[in-house]
């Protein structure tokens, strides 16, 4: 018999009410009880503390043992839930005027010390989460903030949308140093760890990319200044970017947010992949106070080699519950009705004879070489010659420089010119996109360029913006995909495609955002008979397969995988996945 008592929590954070368990020993009772996270032992009392919602589960696990209740549960409201005041006034530093599904989201931030703003992409998460955080500085909760973006590029993104929608606030990047040319640039440790040795008095809101907390000198200097008050709010933007909890950046990530009372976390895309992509933001927001391995043990079938590998999931739905709980989730469709449709086009290109002579010489090569491929570290960089060769030969050839997809961009782009229109052109390497760029400039035709080389980004932003004959703006996947708005565009062209398909729509956003009032037309270039027709078959028939390569859902280093994604033969759904 198992005696069952509801009460107040005592060890567990991050619930309502705790139950309370006592009996007399029994090993399968002890073992049901481990599998309930979270959990904890009261050594002195001889007595098991679970979430009060546990109940039913430990009822399943052991349909034979009787239970004694004591006292009633929490049934009337939903874990972590708040009550949200929508009569708030939005802060006197914000100039932007909020659309009102965003003064919803900031109304329900303000009810959370600890939120998730989970926002499709184009929606104004960044506006939400000033709006949130300016309040906060103008009622005494918060002295300044840690801005953490997952990607080193948005950096001057935050800085300008905090100059862009405020007024008094000042917003300063960690180590920003003007060269001799008075370009900003970000320098390194010794220069962030000056700026935070002199904090200045004015500045309230700071900004430094996450990798830089993967360096202890920084993160301990975060974590003094933090239990010291001057640090009260941490900001962690792509959240969705941090999932690995084995990372020595989740690590850090995980200790600071443990030294300030508010975190707000933004993501279009929060889980790319797997259930455990929910793990670290559930755990920064106190829906899940166990360890990894409680989490996995929670919702994680085992088995295979070991019984390590993942086979299946359960308990998604009260994964949900917890996830909806500290979260606002809001899709473009549900509130920008009058946002322009998309339009997607796949143009099929047959290569010249020059250009398939090189694609299957370099084909012929890697499949000779495909021991050695699956024993590399990481197999899909071993075809990036391959689909390079469906770009521009001359990236490998000296003597041979065609490229269909040059060719027939060009001619869609002098389409959309005399359409008086303009396009975002996307590459996922710099040699393209820099290659592509001189191809225009030999045709007259000016664009701007965002790649991870191009120190003034904001110099090109403006450029391709401002500049009455520039129709045109260039870019790699990952400079140029995320955290910018480039609403002059009402066409993309993918030169190639990214292996993640949320990669590929963030980057359609860009342009597809508010402020946008044309049709935004997507044209993807794909090569017949070539590895770019399994790529794309991956994107976009396969959906979330994508995603999953990129987090190894499957095995790269199964011949199965690098023969379907070489010649298209197989199917990846008959692939065991590991």
């Amino acid at each position: 018999m198992i005696n069952a008592k509801y009460g107040k929590p005592k060890k567990l954070k991050g619930i309502e009410q705790s139950l309370f368990l006592t009996f007399r020993y029994k090993q399968n009772i002890v073992d049901a009880i481990r599998k309930i996270t979270p959990r904890y032992w009261h050594n002195e009392e001889k007595m098991w503390e679970i979430p009060y919602d546990a109940l039913s589960e430990l009822k399943d696990i052991l349909p034979k043992e009787g239970i004694d209740i004591y006292g009633k549960p929490i049934d009337n409201k939903k874990y972590g839930e708040k009550i949200v005041d929508h009569t708030i006034t939005l802060p006197k530093a914000l100039t932007t005027k909020l659309y009102p599904y965003q003064k919803e989201t900031f109304d329900e931030g303000m009810a959370f010390d600890r939120y998730i703003y989970n926002l499709d992409q184009g929606l104004g998460k960044t506006n939400c989460t000033i709006a949130t955080i300016l309040k906060r500085i103008e009622l005494g909760q918060i002295n300044k903030v840690l801005i953490l973006p997952a990607m080193n590029l948005l950096k001057y993104t935050w800085e300008n949308e905090v100059n862009k929608h405020t007024t008094g606030v000042k917003c300063k990047i960690l180590g920003n140093r003007q060269n001799s040319k008075g370009i900003w640039l970000t320098k390194g440790t010794k220069e962030k760890l000056e700026d935070l040795n002199n904090l200045e008095n004015d500045v309230s809101i700071y900004v430094t990319n996450i990798e830089s907390i993967r360096e202890k000198t920084i993160t301990d200097k975060l974590v003094k200044l933090m239990d010291k008050g001057v640090f009260n709010c941490i900001v962690v933007d792509e959240s969705h970017k941090i999932v690995s909890p084995s990372a020595q950046q989740s690590k850090a990530l995980l200790r600071l947010t443990n030294h300030v009372k508010y975190v707000y976390l933004l993501t279009g895309t929060i889980l790319m992949n797997r259930p455990d992509d929910l793990y670290i933001p559930l755990k920064i927001t106190g829906a899940f106070t166990g360890n990894f391995s409680n989490f996995r043990s929670r919702y994680d079938i085992l088995g295979g080699f070991g019984n390590y590998e993942v086979v299946g999931h359960k308990h998604l739905d009260e994964l949900q519950a917890k996830l909806i709980s500290v979260s606002k989730r809001l899709r473009k469709a549900d509130v920008l009705k009058q946002l322009p449709p998309k339009i997607y086009v796949e143009e099929f290109l047959d290569m010249s004879v020059k250009q398939k002579k090189i694609y299957k010489d370099v084909l012929n090569a890697i499949v000779a070489d495909i021991d050695n491929i699956k024993l590399s570290i990481n197999p899909l960089s071993q075809m990036i010659r391959l689909r390079q060769a469906t770009a521009d030969t001359s990236i490998l050839s000296s003597t041979v420089k065609e490229s269909v997809k040059f060719d027939r961009a060009l001619e869609l782009i002098q389409e959309i010119i005399e359409r008086n229109e303009s396009v975002i052109v996307f590459s996922c390497w710099e040699t393209v996109v820099s290659n592509f760029r001189k191809f225009l400039s030999d045709n007259y035709l000016i664009s701007a360029v965002i790649t991870g080389k191009i120190k003034d980004r904001e110099g090109q932003i403006k450029y391709f913006n401002e500049k009455d004959d520039c129709h045109i703006i260039v870019g790699t996947v990952g400079a140029m995909g995320v955290g910018l708005t480039l609403n002059k565009a009402s066409n993309v062209i993918f030169l190639d495609e990214s292996w993640s398909a949320s990669e590929k729509l963030q980057c359609e956003d860009r342009c597809h955002r508010i402020g946008q009032t044309e049709t935004v037309t997507v044209i993807t270039l794909v090569c017949k008979h070539t590895i770019d027709e399994n790529i794309h078959s991956i994107v976009k028939r396969k959906g979330a397969l994508g995603d999953a390569l990129v987090d190894h859902k499957y095995d790269l280093k199964d011949e199965k995988v690098l023969n379907f994604l070489l010649t298209g033969e197989g199917e990846l759904d008959e692939i065991k996945s590991d």
